[in-house]
């Protein structure tokens, strides 16, 4: 199965999402499954992050006025 998680926040930062979201997705990969990540960024990463065994995929955070 392919599993999309979707955060606000991810590694290096720190906060609940950040701690539990990649153990969530080592889970499903044991099970087999096909995991990507996509999260928010401050700075930008075009290149595939290699510290995770599953695809994470940052977009550039920008303000909102809310």
């Amino acid at each position: 199965m392919k599993i999309l998680i979707a955060t606000g926040i991810f590694p290096p930062e720190i906060g609940g999402p950040a701690t539990y979201v990649p153990r969530i997705a080592k889970e499903f990969l044991d099970r087999d499954h096909f995991v990507s990540v996509i999260t928010y960024s401050d700075t930008y990463v075009h290149e595939r992050d290699v510290h995770y065994p599953f695809l994470v995929k940052r977009i550039k955070r920008v303000n909102t006025l809310w």
